[in-house]
């Protein structure tokens, strides 16, 4: 049951990981709420009263892999004083043979992402700049190889931090095709 929890953990942080510029996007057309840089990541609805606005996301490497360290930094601005903030989050593999998994959560947001204010790592945000970084070690065995559909809410008791949605497709370090449609990481 533990293991269980674990690999549930490690695909739901799988989330925050990659769409290399080289992939087609999964979903219709140019995002109506785009972030700039270079991830699969959207603003799920306008933020124009989001508490934390985006100035630009970024990973390396990108694309992250299946097999490989991933690290995501995002910055940004902050419009209010923030000391609590949870997040909630669906994560949804698709897979080649048309299951479709689904993967929910709710958890301290400090526990899963790093914010950085005047280069200290506070949990105490204020008002100004801001740096949010997270690095995912992706393991080989725990994340399958899919396509992924994931929405990311972080919220306040003063509001909402950001929403964020993404659609990308993992694959296996190495290489330049997912897993053959007969393979799946449930049929062992």
């Amino acid at each position: 049951m533990i293991l269980t929890f674990y690999a549930l953990l490690m695909l739901a942080r799988l989330a925050l990981t990659s769409y290399p510029v080289h992939q087609k996007p999964l979903g219709h057309g140019a995002p109506r709420y785009p972030i700039p840089g270079d991830t699969p990541w959207r603003n799920c609805v306008d933020p124009k009263d989001h508490l934390f606005q985006i100035d630009h996301a970024g990973m390396d490497p990108n694309p992250c892999m299946v097999e490989s360290l991933c690290n995501i930094n995002v910055t940004g601005t902050l419009t209010k004083n923030i000391t609590n903030a949870t997040i909630s989050f669906n994560v949804a593999p698709h897979f080649n043979d048309g299951r479709v998994g689904e993967i929910l959560g709710i958890d301290d947001f400090y526990s899963w992402v790093d914010v950085y204010q005047n280069h200290t790592r506070t949990r105490h945000l204020q008002p100004g700049s801001a740096l949010m970084n997270q690095s995912i070690l992706l393991l080989g065995g725990w994340v399958p190889v899919a396509n992924y559909s994931a929405v990311f809410n972080v919220t306040t008791p003063e509001g909402t931090l950001f929403r964020l949605c993404a659609e990308w497709e993992m694959k296996l370090r190495g290489t330049d095709t997912t897993r053959p449609e007969s393979e799946s990481p449930f049929d062992e």
